[in-house]
């Protein structure tokens, strides 16, 4: 049983610490490894957000750079000064027009007034008009006619890419040129298709009711830089607030805030894309748990091979040699040692605690039998009868233990005999119950004994009278009573004549009483007859003179039997007579 418990608490203790190495080991790479593939990802992320961006703005700068090359060609130059009426738009065919992915082709003069506009509807491939709401936009958005302007323009029919070019010639600025095109499911699906990407339009009205768009950009409403800037270099800045956030365990989005030309939020690209690296982190954080969970079992396993070899089964052979020296007690037997390690010396130290156990045996075993032999002596020492009884769990006395040599002689058993009696058998049924009740009274008491006076009856059937005095001790480790039944037969013989003698002299005394009471009368009649008969004056006065003596010696009398009465009180009371 030993060994079990030591194989478990060994077995336990491994894998409470291969558990907590594992938890550890999981926290840390869950906090650096996934958390530095989360960051990569992230980053990832965000580089394709910005690549959306700048997809989109490739496709604004390849307008501004048609715009550009129309606005350096005479023929334009020519028409924008009243030279020519050909607004250099009518030889474009609906081809060119699709191949170059204009969808408006607009002229301005240099004071704002619209020259010329084309549209063109590449769904049904015919020509369109341009919308009212674009030349309304123009016509509010600032330097859209005398300056450069590119990004993004938001129409009631959906977000519109524009550029505006200024018309320069030999006499200063001649005008303006702009080119739109819508962002509609084609340019969406061109944007997707260029990035590699799942690209989605989110116009800025319906971007501002969804709280996870909204949540993921707190300055939604706020304004800010237009989309695309051209630097003083004539180079093109690109401004897009780019947030990047895991929408499940498997996707992540990417968004791009696109501000339109007077910098007010436009549209919102959004990307979804599959979380590849944290989930080959993941993967790749499982299969190092694999491995070091099964290298934590074979090396577990290892060390508890090694450690029954080397330690536990000693251990357990140890014990198990010391438990069979204790159940048989035989402290002259010894372990064996092997080795020179603990174990070894936890042996050595056993073997040394068996030779003192051994000495002390026999130490204790001389002292054992001295003690007994004086128990015994003393025991067997008193003249009053010694019973040793156990008791039962009904609280009824039991069988004796013990018996003094004068309890045998007294009772007239041999200690065989009367050791296969009880209480019951030498003591009448109701007095068996002051046993009982003796058990209580003893409980009850400070000093646990009772004292009481009961009769035995010996095997011849006499009668004994004997005053128990029983105390609970320990005897041999069992719970028992020891009763000191001490003969009174003398003192109750000597109590009886004492009774007898007192009711005597309470009769003697009363008897005396009457007597004086006989004496009176007579008297007071020798009295009364010498005081008739006073012939003899002398003789009468001398007769009631003796007369009156007798009566003190009467009085006197009467106050001693007064005074013996008192007496006779305290004797019943004392002596108990009734």
């Amino acid at each position: 049983m030993s060994l079990v418990k030591i194989y478990q608490k060994t077995s336990i203790i491994i894998a409470i610490t291969f558990i907590g190495l594992i938890v550890l080991l999981y926290g840390a790479s869950v906090s650096i490894l996934l958390g530095g593939f989360a960051q990569v990802e992230g980053d990832q992320a965000h580089a394709n957000a910005g690549r959306m961006a700048n997809a989109l703005a490739d496709d604004i700068t390849t307008l501004d750079d048609l715009a550009f090359e129309w606005a350096s060609r005479e023929d334009l130059h020519a028409f924008l000064r009243g030279e020519s009426t050909d607004d250099t738009i009518s030889d474009l065919d609906m081809t060119i027009y699709q191949r170059l992915g204009i969808n408006y082709f607009l002229i301005y003069s240099y004071n704002g007034t619209l020259r010329a506009a084309h549209g063109v509807d590449f769904q049904n491939r015919r020509l369109a008009e341009v919308p009212e709401s674009l030349l309304v936009e123009l016509s509010q958005s600032p330097g859209s006619v005398a300056t450069d302007m590119m990004g993004l323009i938001m129409l009631p029919e959906g977000p519109l890419m524009v550029v505006s070019r200024p018309v320069s010639g030999s006499g200063g600025t001649l005008g303006a040129i702009i080119v739109a095109r819508h962002l509609d499911k084609t340019e969406i699906d061109r944007l997707s298709f260029i990035t590699s990407l799942p690209v989605e339009i989110i116009p800025y009205s319906y971007a501002r009711t969804l709280p996870l768009i909204s949540s993921r950009f707190p300055g939604l409403n706020a304004t800010g830089e237009p989309f695309l800037v051209r630097t003083e270099s004539m180079g093109i800045l690109v401004n897009a607030l780019i947030v990047t956030r895991p929408l499940t365990a498997d996707t992540i989005g990417g968004y791009a805030l696109v501000r339109d030309v007077s910098g007010n939020p436009a549209v919102i690209l959004q990307a979804t894309m599959p979380r590849v690296i944290y989930a080959q982190g993941e993967a790749s954080l499982f299969s190092f748990l694999l491995f070091l969970l099964g290298g934590g079992c074979i090396f577990g396993i290892l060390m508890v091979v090694l450690l029954r070899k080397s330690v536990l089964s000693r251990l357990s052979f140890l014990s198990t040699r010391v438990q069979r020296i204790g159940s048989e007690k035989d402290f002259a037997a010894r372990v064996d040692v092997h080795g020179d390690d603990e174990v070894a010396g936890l042996a050595t130290a056993i073997n040394g605690m068996l030779t003192e156990l051994e000495y002390s045996q026999l130490h204790l075993e001389d002292q054992l039998t001295e003690s007994e032999e004086r128990y015994r002596r003393f025991f067997h020492s008193w003249n009053d009868i010694l019973l040793v009884h156990e008791v039962k769990r009904d609280n009824t006395p039991g069988r004796f233990i013990d018996v003094n040599d004068a309890g045998c002689e007294r009772l007239g058993y041999d200690r065989k005999e009367i050791l296969q009696k009880s209480i019951a058998d030498i003591v009448n049924p109701e007095d068996t119950k002051k046993f009982s009740e003796s058990r209580k009274a003893a409980l009850d008491n400070d000093i646990g004994q009772a004292l009481f006076e009961i009769d035995f009856i010996t095997r011849s059937g006499e009668y004994i009278p004997v005053e128990v005095n029983a105390k609970f001790i320990d005897f041999m480790g069992k719970t028992a009573v020891l009763s000191v039944a001490r003969d009174i037969s003398e003192r109750r013989e000597i109590e009886s004549l004492k009774k007898d003698a007192f009711k005597q002299i309470e009769k003697n005394m009363e008897q005396f009483a009457i007597l004086n009471d006989h004496i009176r009368n007579p008297l007071q009649a020798i009295v009364g007859l010498a005081l008739i008969h006073d012939e003899n004056e002398t003789l009468t006065e001398e007769i009631i003179a003796q007369a009156a003596i007798i009566n003190r010696i009467v009085d006197d009398l009467d106050t001693g039997w007064i005074e013996s009465e008192k007496i006779r009180g305290w004797l019943r009371r004392y002596y108990k007579f009734d």
